[in-house]
């Protein structure tokens, strides 16, 4: 293979990978009254699965929670719940933003009232995370001003769940090592590498 032909070959390799993940992130609604929703999305192909974590705001902490998933017609996907049979979530893929539609679910699953548009939280997903670091340390809050003694090592892994991630450069870890201690705060998450999503 000539080098030119190799190149191209290279470029469009490139080109597909990026394609393959396009849209794929966490996306968030926050409303007035408090309350919150945050949708994941990985986007293959024309695949699409997404998880969805609500929060209503009231000292009760009640919250809802939705997984599926499904295939995309043109920008639009209907997923159909892992939990509930007749809930269902409409997404339709727009520029840095998604339209997300709740139908039928029950109050432990989402609402119609969580409907709405979604705007990019960040491009980082739910999933297994390992410390790319020689040292990452956990923080009080989500402020650089607030940093703890405690920290992981390089290669530790952790689980960020959809509920812990915060925003574009925060999450929340909770980490148990091999004797059971339980170690938990903020921590960056420029720190952390995704090693493999879930959306479950």
């Amino acid at each position: 293979m000539s080098p030119i032909n190799c190149l191209v070959s290279i470029l469009y390799l490139l080109m597909c990978a990026g394609a393959t993940f396009a849209q794929s992130g966490t996306y968030q609604k926050i409303d007035k009254n408090g309350s919150s929703c945050t949708i994941a999305i990985i986007k293959t192909g024309n695949k699409l699965e997404a998880a969805a974590f609500a929060w209503w705001g009231t000292t009760s902490g009640t919250n809802g929670n939705f997984s599926g998933a499904g295939t995309l017609k043109g920008q639009v996907c209907t997923i159909k719940s892992a939990e509930d049979a007749g809930c269902g979530l409409t997404i339709t893929l727009m520029d840095k933003k998604i339209k997300a539609i709740f139908n039928d679910c029950m109050t432990s699953n989402l609402p119609e009232d969580f409907s709405g548009t979604y705007a990019l939280l960040t491009t980082a997903l739910p999933g297994v995370y390992q410390v790319k670091d020689d040292r990452s340390y956990f923080y009080k809050s989500a402020s650089l001003k607030t940093k703890l003694k405690t920290y992981l090592v390089k290669a530790d892994k952790v689980i960020i769940t959809l509920e812990n991630i915060l925003n574009k450069d925060w999450v929340y870890v909770n980490y148990r090592n091999l004797t059971g201690h339980e170690t938990s705060g903020y921590m960056r998450l420029s720190a952390l590498k995704l090693i493999k999503p879930s959306l479950n």
